[in-house]
């Protein structure tokens, strides 16, 4: 079986969402507020991923 295209971006979101914490975490010396950006990003992509998957899941039934 296939995965569907939306499948793809949704297993590629929800893989990259905990990098976005880690660069976050890893660039807090250079940046003041990058914790927080990369928490955004992980939200950000964990929202858009959840998308998807409703999305895969829509065209699937």
């Amino acid at each position: 079986m296939l995965m569907s295209k939306e499948r793809k971006i949704t297993v590629f979101l929800a893989v990259s969402a905990p990098s976005f914490i880690a660069a976050g975490m890893a660039l807090k010396q250079f940046m003041y507020f990058a914790p927080l950006v990369g928490w955004l990003a992980c939200l950000a992509a964990q929202v858009t991923a959840l998308m998807y998957a409703f999305k895969a899941h829509k065209k699937q039934r």
